[in-house]
This record gives C-alpha cells, structure tokens and sequence, in this order.
C-alpha cells in the first residue's frame, strides 16, 4: 500500500505541473473566458434589475477602485447609469475610474502570484516528502525478515 500511496502522490504532482503549465500557456484563452464570463454577469445584473448581483458589482468596484467590465464605456454604451461605487467620491463628482474591473482583478491576481506560488511550492514540498518518505517506509517493511518482526513481540 505504500508503493501505491507514492505512485498516487507522484501522479498527482505530474497532473498538478501539467495544470500549471497549461494554465500558463492557455491565459489568454482563460483570460478571454473570465472576460466574457464577468461581462455577462454584468449584464445579467443590470439589464434584468437584480439588485444583488449589482450590490456585488458595486462591492467589486469599491474594492478595486474600477468601474464596469472593461470601463465606465461598459455603462455609457448601454445606456445604464453609472454608479457611485465608480467613482472616487461617492457623490459621483470627478470624473468615473478609468480601468475596468476585469483589468483589475487580473492584475491583483499578478500581484498575488508570489504567495500563490510560495503556498503550491510548498504543497509540492510535502508531497515529495511524502513520496520519499512512504517508499523508504515500504523498502524498510520488505527488507524486514517475517521472523525477527514475530521475534520481536
């Protein structure tokens, strides 16, 4: 059970390098998803008047200083009006935050990747210590003679 345990651990850490890579390799892809993904929460939020999508779109852009999906044009070129979660006053005067909301998150998430990566490398950590340390466990088990472990009750 210990051989299977390691082969389980060393397939997982394949089938996790093989996600990040695609990941990597795909993030444009990803990223056009995400974008379409939003807008259409957006517009689900705005065009059907459901209050608490656009409470959490609001919430979103107070959090992340944006405005709309891609920009305060996301509002202007459907005739909705802008909030004041857009703006830097809450009494909507200036003028609204440039930068969408998609652009912010993904920039967050850029800006988060060191801790991202430092949390998988240490995942990966434990699990080659885990691989190392089953396998010595299981040869140390098989080397083992059956009669010095009776012996040894």
């Amino acid at each position: 059970m210990l051989y299977v345990y390691s082969i389980v651990l060393i397939a997982l850490i394949f089938l996790e390098l093989a996600a990040f890579i695609t990941a990597l390799s795909l993030r444009v892809r990803v990223r056009n998803s995400y974008d379409n993904s939003l807008l259409n929460v957006f517009d689900d939020a705005y065009k059907f008047n459901r209050t608490d999508s656009r409470k959490a779109v609001e919430k979103l852009e107070e959090e992340f200083k944006c405005c709309g999906v891609d920009g305060s044009e996301d509002y202007i070129n459907r005739n909705y009006t802008i909030p004041a979660s857009c703006y830097e006053n809450r009494d909507m005067s200036g003028i609204p935050f440039s930068e969408g909301c998609s652009d912010a998150i993904i920039d967050w998430i850029w800006d988060e990747m060191p801790i991202i990566g430092g949390i998988v490398a240490t995942l990966l950590i434990l699990e080659i210590f885990g691989i190392i340390s089953s396998y010595s466990l299981a040869v140390v088990i098989s080397h083992s003679s059956y009669g010095e472990l009776r012996n040894w009750r």
